[in-house]
């Protein structure tokens, strides 16, 4: 409507169409562009299934999207269990005309739930892609690229990338890195955290929160993890 965009009160992305768009106003032509990419995406999946075969359909993804990127999103997604990540919480970018999904508010990862009440997936609980709707762009990508996935999968396991080792040590470098002493006061100032909390316990001090907790820690996780490399070595049928 000739406003400034309000991410916060999103309203239509003006473009050619609109009686306020001024070819002359540099935000107006850039604001067109991005409409015409997010409208080109939109219709990405139905074109696609509507070629007839998987020759077909794989050339038109990979003209439409990053199948690399797309390839590591998804296995390191699998191998840490970012299963919110084909939901919503994800972002996409464009580069040379091509989109690829991106990480992004990565608070459900290791088998956790998001809030850190409880272990929420065993890790041989299944794909991550799952939670995402039947109809997405990324049950269209594991369809087409089932082989791929796998081989990716396999030279990353070879390449010692996904092993509970180097991704431990990325956690525990992080830990480090943020030192006992201000995760002692964090914990000090928020003791009813519900990841510092015994399962079991009552709702916060004031009765409000989420009931429940647990006591999570880096041990936790690394059994997790090595839980998680099993079942998918199986699932993608690797041997050291």
């Amino acid at each position: 409507n000739g406003n400034n965009y309000d991410g916060e009160n999103p309203l239509e992305q003006i473009d050619s169409t609109s009686s306020y768009y001024d070819s002359s106003n540099a935000n107006h032509v850039r604001s067109a562009s991005v409409k015409a990419s997010i409208l080109s995406l939109a219709g990405a999946r139905d074109s696609i299934l509507a070629l007839a075969t998987t020759e077909a359909q794989k050339a038109a993804f990979a003209e439409t999207f990053d199948v690399p990127m797309f390839l590591v999103y998804y296995v390191v997604s699998q191998v840490i269990d970012n299963y919110d990540g084909f939901y919503k919480n994800w972002i996409w970018t464009m580069y040379s005309g091509k989109a690829a999904p991106n990480f992004y508010d990565m608070d459900s990862l290791f088998g956790r739930y998001w809030n850190g009440t409880h272990v929420f997936h065993a890790p041989n609980w299944g794909d991550v892609e799952n939670y995402s709707d039947s109809n997405s762009i990324s049950h269209l990508f594991v369809s087409l690229y089932a082989d791929e996935i796998a081989a990716i999968y396999g030279e990353l396991r070879e390449a010692k990338v996904f092993t509970v080792e180097n991704i431990m040590g990325y956690l525990r470098d992080w830990l480090e890195r943020i030192g006992r002493a201000a995760l002692k006061r964090n914990i000090d100032k928020w003791p009813t955290l519900p990841s510092y909390r015994p399962t079991g316990e009552s709702a916060y001090q004031d009765g409000t929160g989420t009931a429940n907790g647990m006591y999570d820690s880096v041990e936790r996780v690394s059994l997790w993890l090595a839980g998680r490399i099993t079942y998918l070595d199986n699932k993608y049928g690797y041997t050291e």
